[in-house]
């Protein structure tokens, strides 16, 4: 798994939300998850952009307006 996908999922984990609301949110498959998390696919530039903005959703940064 790329360090950015683990940081997000640990971000939407600690937030309480699960990695599937995460995929929902981001319109991304769960098995294309499974082939990113082990390492049998990259994920593209605009996938891991739509994943931070389902992440920014249900895990808002800290002082961010």
């Amino acid at each position: 798994m790329t360090s950015e996908l683990t940081a997000i999922e640990q971000r939407v984990i600690r937030a309480g939300k699960t990695v599937r609301d995460l995929l929902y949110l981001a319109d991304i498959d769960g098995s294309l998850w499974y082939r990113w998390v082990h390492g049998q696919a990259q994920p593209r530039r605009s996938s891991i952009k739509r994943l931070q903005d389902a992440a920014d959703k249900l895990a808002p940064r800290r002082g961010r307006t």
